[in-house]
């Protein structure tokens, strides 16, 4: 006999709560339309290597090189700071192999503090007015501002 929940909200909170594992993966692959931003003056400064992975272990990594940002493009949302050298996105498949890709891309920065995703990663998309957003930043990056990266705005 199954119990009886009083509480409907609670047996739905709970069965969320056990769901959310897979849900919050921050790989995703989201295409955005940008228009290209002329301020080079506007930078972010990323004061070591930033990595980012999607659990432990870990399935895929992300780093991010130390270096300067600089603007590039941006939409209604967020601001496309540009990465000096290539993004590195590592996949690790059942058996230990590795797929290491080396991208072009960046930091997408949120304009507005209250936002589902505040930051992000982003690589080129098929055209120069569009990019591709390929990783949900972890909820410390923010917190990050000052030890980890610097911006100039």
């Amino acid at each position: 006999m199954m119990p009886q929940f009083r509480a409907p909200w609670l047996a739905l909170s709970l069965l969320l709560i056990a769901c959310s594992g897979p849900l919050l993966s921050p790989v995703t692959s989201e295409r955005r339309a940008v228009r290209a931003e002329s301020d080079r003056s506007k930078t972010l400064t990323v004061l070591h290597v930033l990595v980012w992975d999607d659990g432990s272990p870990p399935r895929n990594e992300l780093r991010l090189p130390a270096g300067a940002y600089t603007l590039e493009a941006s939409d209604d949302e967020y601001w496309y700071l540009r990465s000096a050298g290539p993004i590195e996105l590592k996949e690790t498949h059942r058996g230990g192999k590795t797929d290491t890709r080396h991208l072009a891309g960046g930091i997408m920065l949120g304009k507005y503090s209250f936002r589902a995703i505040p930051a992000a990663a982003y690589i080129d998309g098929d055209s120069a007015a569009s990019r591709i957003l390929i990783w949900k930043a972890p909820g410390a990056f923010l917190a990050g501002e000052g030890r980890d990266w610097r911006r100039s705005f």
